[in-house]
């Protein structure tokens, strides 16, 4: 059997509190953990998101290794006028042994980054850590939508994937 995983998002006044197994992970103007659609808290002209704190948590399964932990968003997903940043790139690994602050709607210390459009492929580098046993998490994956100026309130959906190597 495959191993199960699951995204929890960090949210709130550090230490923040942690949800499990979230069900979406739209970007709005509050820090809020499955905000029920991009319209709901939408992101005016200028202005950002507030940043997401997420990690991938193994919850069962039979495998031995999941690694090569990767985050992209889909090409085109994101509107022209509008960036996307994270704590990693396609070549760097992310800086996962950060703690969590709380979540900015100013400009993002850590989500500073242009996050990739494709799978950057496993390569040789792991850009969250590896997981090896149940409960295990990666580091965190931080990230902000940064609306431009001359976008539509409320265009900024994109599509986010997460992939990895598992080792049975």
């Amino acid at each position: 059997m495959a191993a199960t995983t699951r995204i929890n998002e960090t949210n709130g006044t550090a230490p923040g509190t942690e949800t499990t197994g979230i069900s979406t992970g739209h970007y709005g103007t509050t820090d809020t953990v499955n905000i029920a659609a991009a319209t709901t808290e939408p992101i005016t002209p200028g202005n950002n998101s507030y940043e997401k704190w997420w990690v991938l948590e193994v919850v069962s399964g039979t495998y031995t290794l999941l690694d090569k932990i990767r985050v992209y968003s889909i090409a085109g997903s994101v509107p022209g006028n509008t960036d996307y940043f994270g704590n990693q790139d396609s070549t760097t690994p992310a800086n996962t042994n950060i703690s969590y602050s709380t979540a900015t709607d100013s400009a993002s210390t850590e989500a500073d980054t242009t996050v990739p459009t494709a799978d950057p492929g496993v390569g040789s580098y792991n850009l969250f850590g590896d997981l090896a046993s149940d409960n295990d998490k990666s580091g965190f994956w931080v990230t902000q939508v940064q609306v431009g100026a001359s976008e539509t309130t409320g265009n900024t959906g994109n599509e986010v994937r997460f992939r990895w190597r598992e080792q049975a």
